[in-house]
């Protein structure tokens, strides 16, 4: 591997553990910055922040759709609706 391969290799690992920093807000400008400028000339690095950018993107959704009621709910909904409809027919008898 030639000396700017080296280089270029530990700068890549060095990108790679900021990453998620990066993808949060949680890097310093002038870190920012660099992580920008090497993201922006390395297709593998692209990669990497284009995988984690996707993941965020598809956890970020599965917070906005409501899960199905559970069994205890639908239990206490049906147990209430039946406590309700025999109060009214019993003020009607």
């Amino acid at each position: 591997m030639s000396m700017i391969g080296i280089l270029r290799h530990g700068t890549c690992i060095d990108v790679r553990h900021r990453l998620n920093d990066f993808c949060d807000g949680e890097l310093p400008p002038s870190t920012e910055q660099r992580v920008r400028r090497h993201v922006a000339g390395c297709r593998v690095c692209r990669r990497v922040l284009d995988k984690i950018e996707a993941t965020l993107a598809d956890l970020a959704t599965l917070g906005r759709s409501s899960p199905p009621p559970t069994n205890s709910v639908r239990d206490s909904i049906v147990t209430q609706i039946k406590q309700d409809r025999d109060a009214t027919e019993a003020g009607n008898q």
